[in-house]
């Protein structure tokens, strides 16, 4: 239920990071081209093939021919023959040049050979999901979403269980935002059920049957989630009702990560008409 994350962690701490982490009892890797490190997870990973991996084919891709390069690519630079789970990262480049449907087709060709386990998405919105969809043989297993209680998606949430696709949180956590893990909500909760506030946080989305992707790289982010592995502590439904509550009260949602291509008034993929800005 929790996936090591290592967007922004630098090459030199990846081995370290990774290592402490499957010593936890880490059992899969998130990782993607454009977080550069490909190459040293795969190192920290040699001799523990077990622990699942998560790769992505990054924006750039345009053609099915680039997503096929893209992805051998990545399991090249992991050592691995076949990946456990293929995400899209970003909706926007193939639904506005109209690839979405032949760069998805070639990812079904690529699951049908033996490449990998399970396909899916990261950061569709309920309309491009439907555009997929409409048009795909396998449907997407997994969306990969932010997802906290600041923006808690419940729409896009419910749409995707309906169709039986997973949703998993990325950015719990808001990168550690004091807007979030400083909210007097989540410190009274951290407080009151003795857990830490990035424990609370977590501790959210997976009650909520939301797998969680989370970066560790200290001792003491490292002993925030050894219990949740464990399954050792978990809120009070009082608790989760107030940490829900956060999201029902904001005057807006908040996303920590809003990229401007993701924003188009009317593209399906949109997440509004101009990107937030923060002070």
């Amino acid at each position: 239920m929790i996936t090591l994350g290592t967007m922004a962690i630098n090459k030199r701490d990846v081995h370290s990071v990774v290592s402490q982490a499957v010593q936890q009892g880490i059992e899969s890797i998130d990782t993607a081209p454009t977080y550069n490190n490909e190459s040293e997870v795969g190192d920290a990973l040699n001799n523990t093939p077990s622990v699942k991996v998560i790769i992505k084919v990054p924006k750039r891709v345009s053609s099915s021919s680039e997503a096929r390069r893209e992805v051998e690519k990545s399991l090249k630079l992991l050592g691995r023959s076949f990946a456990d789970v293929i995400l899209l990262h970003w909706p926007s480049d193939l639904i506005e040049g109209d690839s979405l449907p032949s760069v998805w087709k070639e990812l079904e060709a690529i699951k049908k050979g033996g490449m990998c386990h399970i396909l899916g998405v990261s950061n569709f919105s309920v309309d491009a999901l439907r555009l997929l969809l409409s048009s795909c043989e396998i449907k997407p297993a997994i969306n990969q979403v932010e997802r906290h209680p600041l923006l808690p998606q419940y729409d896009l949430l419910e749409y995707c269980q309906s169709q039986s696709i997973a949703v998993q949180a990325h950015t719990p956590l808001g990168h550690g935002n004091k807007l979030l893990l400083e909210h007097q909500t989540v410190l009274e909760v951290a407080r009151n059920s003795g857990m830490s506030p990035a424990q609370v946080l977590l501790s959210w989305n997976l009650q909520q049957g939301v797998p969680v992707v989370t970066k560790f790289t200290s001792k003491e982010h490292s002993r925030d989630v050894t219990p949740l592995l464990q399954t050792e502590i978990s809120l009070s439904p009082l608790h989760m009702k107030a940490i829900d509550h956060i999201g029902l009260s904001a005057v807006e949602p908040i996303r920590f990560v809003a990229p401007p291509f993701m924003y188009k008034p009317g593209a399906l993929y949109s997440w509004g008409n101009n990107p937030p800005k923060r002070g």
